[in-house]
């Protein structure tokens, strides 16, 4: 059969059986890598809205318990008591909500960056936005609170008192410094990082006022002072007005490592991104193309289409 002219050219159908079978063995793999992609993004968003939606419990408790605490008191009792139950407050409320805040935005700063250009990601933005908005607008609060507080005994006269507590809060700052991750070399999670690095820099802000009043009424206290406690309180405004300074300057380092990062690693991506899709419409019109021929004048015109 193989002999005559009329006979079908079976080698030639087994070739292009064998070429419709890797065709097809290549689309199920990428049909494959694409269900496990769609299934990674939706874990990822609905660990996301998870965390929101605990998130969003946790500000809605803190947030009661800010407008819970009565005026700040008159007397030096009275207010120490209302400045423990501050301390924990921040411990217990405030300290685990800023963790959670941070997880949060850099999960979706993640999502957001790694979705395709045609996704809309506007609801995450505002969902991410609007949580990050009652936050900030909290973490003000909380921040007015304790100014208020520590001048409310420095003009009782208990100016040690303040110090000690704002120091407390200073060392428990320099360990959060001190553990955050080194800046990553992926452009999304330097973004992420950026996020967080920005929310730290509104804690230092909103704790400035503060500082400035204790080392401010510390020198009073170094004026007025005997010669032996003169020497001690200065020592203690001196280790204070160092210890903040090295944390604004570790503060402003970072960001301004992080920004000169994003710069590399966004030209990185805005390079690899066209690359990237090019790749796959390249393997997308691979992947449809018709079997290779077994005739000459066939085989002519794909070679010219390829061209």
């Amino acid at each position: 059969m193989l002999e005559t002219e009329s006979s079908p050219d079976l080698f030639g159908l087994k070739r292009d059986v064998d070429a419709l079978s890797k065709q097809c063995g290549k689309l199920l793999d990428r049909a494959k890598g694409r269900e496990e992609q769609v299934q990674s993004a939706r874990d990822h968003l609905e660990e996301l809205y998870s965390k929101l939606q605990r998130g969003t419990e946790m500000l809605g408790r803190a947030i009661a318990t800010e407008e819970s605490q009565g005026v700040v008191g008159m007397e030096t009792e009275v207010i120490n008591q209302q400045l423990d139950a501050f301390k924990v407050f921040q411990k217990e409320e405030i300290d685990p909500l800023q963790t959670e805040l941070q997880d949060i935005n850099s999960l979706a700063q993640a999502l957001i960056q790694s979705a395709a250009k045609a996704s809309c990601t506007q609801g995450l933005e505002e969902d991410l936005d609007d949580i990050n908005t009652k936050w900030n607008t909290l973490n003000k609060k909380v921040a007015e609170r304790s100014a208020q507080l520590h001048e409310a005994l420095l003009h009782c006269g208990r100016f040690q008192d303040a110090l000690e507590s704002l120091l407390s809060w200073l060392t428990d700052t320099e360990e959060l410094v001190a553990n955050q991750k080194a800046p990553s070399a992926e452009f999304k999670v330097v973004k992420a990082q950026i996020q967080e690095q920005k929310l730290l820099q509104r804690l230092l802000d909103d704790r400035k006022p503060t500082v400035e009043l204790i080392k401010k009424e510390g020198a009073k206290v170094v004026e007025l002072a005997e010669a032996e406690d003169r020497d001690k309180v200065a020592r203690e405004i001196e280790g204070l007005g160092q210890r903040w300074d090295a944390l604004l300057k570790k503060a402003e380092n970072r960001h301004k490592q992080l920004e000169s990062i994003l710069v590399v690693t966004q030209k990185f991506h805005e390079t690899l991104e066209p690359l990237s899709d090019w790749l796959l419409a390249t393997e997308k019109h691979l992947a449809n193309s018709e079997p290779i021929g077994t005739e000459s004048s066939k085989l002519e015109k794909q070679i010219a289409q390829q061209k």
